[in-house]
């Protein structure tokens, strides 16, 4: 019964995504968790309205999970979104206060074949096999075909708005993204930065040091 409980979410979540990634399982994986610690799940599943808040620090994949299954939303009110750009996910019972923070553990998505293919790839010296075999590892369905579409091929091909990076070509992947990774220089926290604002201060969110930042158009 459970296990097609499970189940039943899980299609939820796709057909509300759109798609199946990497993303939206770990999303899952912590919202599954989260509420099952918190002993909420048949009050999620029956109430319209949540007993949880959400809070979200990254704005990708994961997070369509946590709506899906909570029914946080932010025209509700309980779906915070927090921009550090890390797979973290905290659950907040509304009536005691009780709650539970569930982070990906670093390096859990690493594959040892995964990484030695790409050293290959990025080194250009994979064999063709093996630069079919990184392709596998990487599979976007969604991408590649916006990528084919294109009639676009290499390996590896990173698509930023509407524009196509052939290669890992870091200095122009780098001038196409919109914001920097910095860290903390008193608690060693990592923060995502937005470019191209000119001078701007930041106040650390963990130990509340000031930092300034500035873009020079290269490298951090």
């Amino acid at each position: 019964m459970m296990k097609e409980k499970v189940r039943l979410d899980w299609e939820r979540c796709i057909t509300f995504h759109g798609h199946i990634c990497p993303g939206l399982a770990i999303g899952f994986q912590a919202t599954q968790l989260g509420l099952r610690l918190l002993q909420e799940r048949d009050l999620v599943q029956d109430s319209p309205i949540s007993g949880i808040v959400s809070i979200v620090q990254n704005d990708a994949c994961g997070v369509d999970a946590v709506q899906v299954l909570t029914g946080c939303t932010f025209g509700k009110g309980n779906l915070l979104f927090i921009d550090h750009g890390k797979q973290v996910f905290r659950f907040v019972r509304r009536q005691d206060g009780r709650g539970i923070r569930i982070a990906l553990k670093h390096g859990a998505m690493e594959n040892e074949t995964h990484h030695l293919l790409r050293n290959k790839v990025v080194d250009k010296t994979a064999t063709p096999d093996e630069a079919e075999g990184f392709i596998k590892f990487n599979v976007d369905t969604q991408a590649r075909g916006e990528l084919q579409r294109r009639n676009i091929s290499g390996v590896p091909t990173f698509l930023i708005g509407e524009d196509v990076v052939v290669g890992l070509d870091k200095a122009k992947i780098l001038k196409l993204v919109d914001h920097r990774v910095i860290q903390c220089e008193k608690c060693a926290r990592k923060m995502r930065v937005p470019i191209n604002k000119g001078t701007i201060k930041i106040k650390c969110p963990q130990c509340a040091h000031d930092l300034t930042f500035r873009h020079k158009h290269k490298e951090f």
